[in-house]
Parts: C-alpha cells; sequence; structure tokens
C-alpha cells in the first residue's frame, strides 16, 4: 500500500495514528462483536487468541495489527520522513487533543481554527446487549437494519454486553508486545510512557 500510494501520490502527506496494542487488539475485537461481524462469544479470551489460527480471508488480525514497526517501515522506505506524521492515540488524541490536532493542522499546512468547542467524547463506544448483538449479526446484510436495532436496543432496560477480558489476557498481550514496543520506540527515536502502564 505504501508502495502504491507513493507512486500514485508522491506528494501526499501521511498522518499515523498508533494505539496502545493490546488495548488496540481488545477494543477491535469489541467492535467487530457489537457490529455482528464477529459472533458473540462464550470467552472472548479464547477468541481473541485463536483468530492469529484462522485462515487470512477470515480473520480479523486482532493482534497482528498492533505490530506497528512491520507497517511504519514500509511507509518510511517509500514515502519520505517529511510526509509522515505520528501522533499516538492515547496523548494526542484522549489525553491532548487540541495539542494532537495543532500538530496535525502544522503538518499540513493548513490554518488552525479556534475551536472554541470540541467535542472529546467517544464516537465508538456503542454498548449492545447480547439480544442486540445477536439481532445485528442476524440482520447484518439488510440495509438500515444495524442503525434500527441499535436505537431501538439503546431504548430497552437490558444489561450491556462488555468483553470482560482476563487479567491474564492482558498480561498475555502485554508480554507479546513488549518487544516490539520497544524495536517501535527505537525506531521512532522517543519511548510512549502512556504505553508503559501495566
Amino acid at each position: 500500500m505504501a508502495r502504491r500510494l507513493a507512486n500514485d501520490c508522491p506528494d501526499t502527506k501521511v498522518i499515523i495514528i498508533l494505539r496502545e496494542p493490546a488495548a488496540r487488539a481488545m477494543s477491535a475485537f469489541r467492535h467487530m462483536v457489537v457490529s455482528g461481524l464477529e459472533p458473540l462469544p462464550a470467552s472472548p479470551d479464547a477468541v481473541l487468541f485463536a483468530d492469529r489460527e484462522r485462515p487470512e480471508e477470515q480473520s480479523y488480525r486482532y493482534i497482528e495489527r498492533g505490530f506497528y514497526l512491520r507497517q511504519l517501515k514500509a511507509f518510511y522506505k517509500h514515502i519520505p520522513n517529511h510526509q509522515i506524521l505520528v501522533l499516538i492515540f492515547e496523548d494526542d488524541i484522549v489525553k491532548n487533543p487540541r495539542v494532537g490536532l495543532e500538530r496535525a493542522f502544522r503538518f499540513l499546512g493548513v490554518s488552525n481554527p479556534k475551536l472554541a468547542c470540541l467535542d472529546t467524547s467517544p464516537v465508538n463506544a456503542r454498548r449492545l446487549s447480547r439480544t442486540g448483538i445477536r439481532m445485528t449479526r442476524m440482520c447484518r446484510r439488510i440495509p438500515y437494519a444495524r442503525s434500527i436495532i441499535w436505537r431501538l436496543d439503546a431504548g430497552l432496560p437490558l444489561r450491556r454486553w462488555e468483553p470482560g477480558f482476563s487479567c491474564r489476557t492482558l498480561q498475555q498481550l502485554n508480554e507479546l508486545f513488549r518487544a516490539e514496543k520497544s524495536a517501535l520506540y527505537e525506531f521512532l527515536g522517543f519511548s510512549i510512557s502512556s504505553w508503559d502502564r501495566e
């Protein structure tokens, strides 16, 4: 993708946002279940790791997509450094969104609008009940069904589903990504302190 982008749009500027890999994997899994693309699991922990064994065309690559270094190197190989900006989700989007926006505006060379009010509420924080998730999955190919189901589900007094990952899963993910994070910090030339809280 990076080579094609460089060939087709040589002056393009790329903004890459990196999220702590374990948190990204768990969030991606939750999103796929709530969207009806992943079946409601009996054991979220098992499915998260079992996804690595699925054939590539059936895998959502929850864990693999957190190995950022290989992906970044491809961009830096084909696109000049001055045309790439790396933002950190936890620092530049969640903790200091104004600073992150200012960096992006400066990088893109556009004027920075004075934002009196910046809405920082999560946009992908939908919580559905198990029933809502099952209905979403059954009707996922029907136009507008998901939107209707989500609205109905939100109005019902049903218990919201959460994946409930175990502490052991978080420890395994942190261990799995430990070397990757160190290599990434070296490549970027800075460490990301918000990622090192385990």
